[in-house]
């Protein structure tokens, strides 16, 4: 069957009057024929009706016209007119009851000095997180929110309730009077644009503030036909607005301290994380890891949700922080990804979430939210956050140790010299948690979570030895001398320490060790004993005095001292180990454990190496 001809409706009526209806046959005699009223096909064939199941069989008996053929016509005019209009329909989505935030909450919220600048922040979250083919959504917030022009515009592909098809153009204020600001905004911008922009352009004036009068002051402006439409919102459109995206309503949450926590921005996190250091973390610092991962993230996200992203660092926080400094760099930046991410901290919260329908990122950091998160990972794009002990391996983002360049690059930025990076580079052994920990003035922060008694007792002689070569019968030897344990009880505490948030060791196949001699000599010296620094002396004396065979060997051969069998018992790491520690004692030792122990820790270093010299 041919396409069908459209009059100006684009209805395929005509269609059956040329082909289907013989064309020597009046209107009245076919309707007589079809045994229908005149009107009836009349309306039909001029495009005023659509053609229903009943008519379409009258048709085929009548002339052998397919009723099949007929309707699916029909359905085709249908959807062709629905697509049509869809961008054009503005209807609320369905969001979940989450978090209830009233009108008075956001007049109360206006009454802060912040809120002019984190006004365009929330509108713009607005705005991300609910509307429809977006190709603009420009909102400058906090130190760019007085930039001259426009406070905010807009250019979307379909309508919603609160963001209009097309391109609009957004003025905002937290003043008092709401009519004064909105009339002021108006006669500038009309003023300052074109009549025909202004053509094409909705304008739209919104206040945190209750303004009763609203609805008849745009009625005013759009009569005069200055602007293709005029709208205002106030409190009670913004509370209406904030129930269908649950993005917006964790920020303003975290404003108005409603929520518990369950439901935070990347924002937050980051402010959580790097205000917990005096002075404060730089972002700096995560400079080179957010620049090699920023493209893997991004095309990620440019495909359909499909299966969840996992990220790890030392700590989750560290992570959380990570993805928050991702999200700002390219060619992410340029996207509105940054506002549609909500971090869950909690299964409750993801089971209150999971059956929204705008798209959202989520951000899932414990594991009793990944276990209620089942199908959300094909509905949304999900994010998972652990531990680096937990899932390196199928990570598809790592937050690793920083680099040098990177690492005094970020201190210096927080105002420390050459020598404070080469000392906390030391002291954190690179690793950013354990860094953000020794910045910390927050004793909270300060002690890790495996800093107890219980786990203190096992951990000491791990920390004193520092590395070593699990396959070594000598090395274990040493580790179960010195930890008064058997090999087996000793890979044991190596694998619950790993399991643990922050972890301070680690596990690399045959080597294990310890992520940060000073960082954990300080959190579990209140547990250290006398014996546990004797022992320690006694195991450094007989690995540091081993012989070296291979300089029995010709000096061109040294080098493959293995192939002769001429290498040492003790692996390398637990004698590089070993003589780290040695160091860290004789700076640190007496001010940790001298007092308490009554124990002269650097003359027992000092007397050590004079032993260990005296055969050369």
């Amino acid at each position: 069957m041919q396409k069908p001809h459209k009059t100006h409706s684009g209805h395929p009526g005509p269609y059956i009057r040329q082909v289907v209806l013989p064309i020597d046959l009046s209107v009245t005699a076919a309707a007589k024929t079809l045994g229908v009223g005149r009107p009836a096909l009349s309306n039909l064939l001029n495009g005023n009706a659509s053609l229903s199941p009943e008519m379409a069989t009258r048709i085929e008996k009548a002339f052998g016209a397919s009723s099949e053929a007929l309707l699916k016509m029909q359905a085709e005019y249908d959807r062709s007119l629905a697509r049509d209009k869809e961008p054009m329909i503005a209807v609320r989505s369905y969001t979940p009851s989450f978090m209830s935030i009233k009108a008075m909450q956001i007049e109360a919220w206006a009454e802060r000095q912040e809120a002019r600048a984190e006004l365009a922040a929330l509108l713009r979250r607005l705005v991300v997180s609910t509307g429809g083919e977006l190709s603009k959504a420009d909102f400058p917030a906090y130190e760019n929110s007085q930039r001259k022009g426009w406070d905010g515009t807009v250019t979307a592909g379909s309508a919603t309730p609160w963001i209009p098809l097309g391109t609009s153009g957004w003025e905002f204020g937290v003043n008092q009077d709401a009519a004064r600001k909105a009339e002021e905004d108006y006669t500038a911008r009309t003023k300052a644009i074109t009549r025909q922009i202004r053509a094409e352009t909705t304008f739209v004036f919104v206040t945190p503030r209750n303004w009763p009068g609203k609805e008849a002051w745009a009625a005013v402006k759009r009569a005069t036909g200055d602007w293709k439409d005029v709208r205002a919102y106030d409190a009670s459109d913004l509370e209406q607005w904030l129930e269908v995206s649950i993005p917006a309503q964790a920020w303003m949450g975290e404003r108005l301290a409603i929520g518990a926590g369950e439901v935070q921005t990347l924002d937050a996190c980051w402010k959580r994380w790097a205000g917990a250091t005096n002075p404060e973390f730089s972002k700096a610092l995560f400079g080179s890891a957010a620049q090699a991962q920023a493209e893997t993230l991004a095309h990620w996200l440019r495909r359909l949700p499909e299966r969840p992203l996992t990220v790890v660092a030392d700590s989750a926080d560290e992570a959380l922080a990570g993805l928050a400094c991702l999200f700002e760099r390219e060619p992410l930046q340029q996207t509105d990804a940054g506002d549609r991410v909500i971090v869950v901290r909690s299964a409750d919260a993801l089971s209150k979430i999971a059956s929204a329908t705008r798209d959202f990122i989520v951000v899932m950091t414990s594991p009793e939210a990944e276990r209620e998160s089942a199908g959300i990972h094909r509905q949304h794009h999900t994010v998972v956050v652990t531990r680096r002990s937990a899932l390196e391996d199928e990570a598809n983002i790592v937050f690793d140790l920083a680099d040098h360049q990177t690492f005094e690059t970020g201190l210096t930025a927080m105002g420390f010299d050459r020598d404070d990076v080469t000392r906390l580079a030391r002291e954190s052994g690179s690793s950013l948690t354990v860094l953000r920990r020794r910045l910390s003035d927050l004793p909270a922060i300060r002690t890790p979570p495996w800093a107890q008694k219980d786990v203190a007792d096992r951990l000491i002689p791990l920390v004193l030895v520092g590395a070593w070569d699990s396959t070594s019968e000598a090395d274990q030897a040493i580790l179960s001398d010195i930890a008064a344990r058997t090999h087996d009880e000793i890979e044991q505490t190596i694998a619950e320490l790993t399991a643990q948030e922050q972890a301070p060791v680690w596990s690399i196949g045959k080597f294990r060790g310890v992520v940060s001699k000073v960082d954990a000599l300080y959190a579990i010296q209140p547990f250290v004993i006398a014996a546990h620094i004797k022992r320690f002396f006694q195991v450094a004396r007989i690995v540091l005095s081993e012989s070296d065979p291979g300089l029995d060997l010709p000096e061109d051969k040294r080098w493959a001292s293995n192939l002769y069998g001429k290498s040492r018992r003790h692996s390398a790491a637990l004698r590089q180990g070993l003589c780290e520690t040695l160091v860290l004692l004789s700076v640190h030792g007496n001010n940790l454990f001298s007092s308490r122990l009554g124990f002269d820790v650097e003359a027992a270093v000092n007397e050590l190496v004079r032993q260990l010299l005296i055969p050369l």
